[in-house]
């Protein structure tokens, strides 16, 4: 899959396999920003070597003075989100450094429109629009908020369900000159080791955002923005009250007979039905709760 990072792709005989920590980190946890292009169905991605997040919200209003009132009549006229973030882009050899640098040239195109030819005429028939992915953060709701199990959190990779919009600027600066990074040269070729730019991006919302009798926006749209399910923190706190009841159950004199002939007891095991006894409220039935201060 092409958000597999690899930076011996290229590698050739006689060069030497280097090993990078970037990219065990952006393929075993899948920390990738993406960016889809509408236009061309083409995607790229970027490691997540994200310094900086700058999410916008401003909300417009129209200011009318009355006279004989010390304060004016707001009326209200939308809400504009902006994003600008940074990313750095590495690499750790020739071959990496020379598909970082084409990618970042394909993210420049994807700032261009779609035309069609017609006689002699070319028109533009798409806008030049993108789904910009960043995890949850800059993503759109048309899927599945995060999840919490006992694998950890997760949330849906693929770069179409970014977040619709428009690149408003791009700015690109590759390190060339820093003489702790520096370059790789030929003749006549300079190929940025690193590249840093900035990126502000326009977002476009998909459907109506507000509130009504029936709580906020559609229901697709509820965990705006960020994708996280509002019901998600009573559920987190349920697990966390369980455990504590469990530690305020202790008991000194409790023995169990089966642990005893068996050996060292499962306190771990001993824990979770305390907490799952806590949680369902019946106290552990006519069994005496166990702690795990118990085994130590």
């Amino acid at each position: 899959m092409d958000y597999i990072f690899n930076n011996n792709k290229y590698y050739t005989d006689g060069q030497a396999l280097s090993t990078d920590g970037t990219d065990a980190y952006a393929n075993l946890d899948l920390m990738f920003v993406s960016f889809y292009h509408l236009p061309s169905g083409q995607a790229l991605y970027f490691k997540a070597i994200m310094t900086n997040l700058d999410d916008n919200y401003q909300s417009q209003w129209k200011e009318e003075d009355v006279y004989g009132r010390a304060d004016p009549i707001y009326t209200y006229q939308s809400t504009k989100r902006n994003i600008n973030f940074n990313l750095v882009v590495p690499s750790s050899t020739i071959g990496e450094a020379m598909e970082n640098l084409a990618k970042v040239q394909k993210m420049i195109q994807f700032s261009y429109p779609y035309y069609e030819k017609s006689g002699f005429a070319q028109t533009i028939t798409q806008s030049p629009l993108v789904r910009l992915k960043a995890f949850n953060l800059i993503s759109s709701n048309n899927h599945a908020p995060v999840s919490l199990s006992n694998e950890g959190l997760s949330i849906s990779k693929e770069p179409k369900y970014g977040l619709l919009g428009f690149l408003a600027n791009i700015n690109m600066d590759p390190q060339v000159a820093e003489s702790e990074i520096g370059a790789i040269t030929g003749e006549n070729v300079v190929i940025p080791k690193t590249i840093k730019f900035n990126l502000s991006f326009t977002p476009i919302h998909e459907n109506p955002l507000g509130w009504s009798s029936d709580g906020f926006s559609t229901p697709s749209n509820r965990n705006f923005p960020y994708n996280i399910d509002q019901s998600l923190d009573g559920a987190v706190q349920y697990d966390v009250e369980a455990v504590e009841a469990s530690y305020d159950s202790f008991d000194p004199d409790v023995e169990d007979a089966e642990d005893d002939d068996a050996g060292t007891p499962d306190w771990a095991s001993a824990l979770e039905e305390n907490a799952k006894a806590a949680a369902s409220g019946d106290g552990g039935g006519d069994d005496a709760p166990v702690e795990f201060e118990d085994f130590f």
